[in-house]
């Protein structure tokens, strides 16, 4: 599954284009009421609004040769979160074979680096804005889990990714993913930032070459 673009709202628009175009060296595109950020086949649109602080998370797939350069380049930026002393976070079973760094974006939202074993995405040059090379998650808060994993199953053939237990489900694959949790979930690893609603607007490539579906809002939104 590829996530094409999302809409998220953003109380600071000019905040938030200095923060994906200056520090994060990511394409920009500021218009009177929108930030439109553009990382690889993947778009993020701010739209000015109320953005609930620390509502969202986003994950962004990186070289997997390029992790350490990823993290010398994320620190020299903005501070990158811990978790009991650690800020490298690894997971090694399958299907995710992962290794991610973690830390906040304008109105708190929680903002990933993540590489994927399993995506031959090797690359030579050194690291930069340019290294960000598309939108990998999504994190949505949801009233009910199992429910919300039948529908894009049924609706979308989204299906799940690897275990997944009633607060929290992984659905797409290597190339994206939604993170659904339950509404007031704390996005690891952080200790405030509490998961609520989703993007307004969600557009995926569930097949290659395949056609954009928008992912339809929950029912009762």
């Amino acid at each position: 599954m590829r996530i094409r673009r999302i809409e998220l709202l953003a109380t600071d628009l000019d905040g938030i284009a200095r923060f994906y175009g200056s520090l994060l060296e990511l394409p920009v595109a500021r218009e009177c009421d929108s930030v439109t950020v553009t990382i690889g086949w993947s778009t993020v649109v701010f739209r000015f609004g109320d953005a609930r602080h620390g509502a969202i998370h986003i994950a962004f797939t990186i070289p997997r040769n390029q992790f350490a350069e990823a993290k010398e380049w994320l620190a020299s930026r903005v501070d990158i979160l811990l978790s009991d002393g650690a800020d490298e976070f690894p997971l090694e079973r399958e299907p995710w074979r992962s290794r991610s760094l973690y830390f906040r974006g304008p109105d708190g939202i929680d903002l990933e680096l993540i590489t994927r074993d399993n995506l031959p995405n090797d690359s030579t040059e050194p690291f930069s804005g340019r290294s960000l090379l598309n939108v990998s998650e999504v994190g949505r808060a949801v009233p009910d889990v199992p429910a919300e994993v039948e529908r894009l199953s049924r609706d979308l053939g989204i299906e799940p990714f690897g275990n997944w237990v009633d607060q929290f489900a992984p659905v797409g694959d290597q190339e994206g993913l939604f993170i659904l949790v339950n509404e007031g979930r704390v996005w690891f690893p952080t200790a405030d930032a509490l998961a609520f609603g989703e993007p307004d607007q969600i557009w995926v490539t569930n097949e290659k070459g395949g056609p954009e579906q928008r992912v339809p809002s929950l029912p009762n939104s």
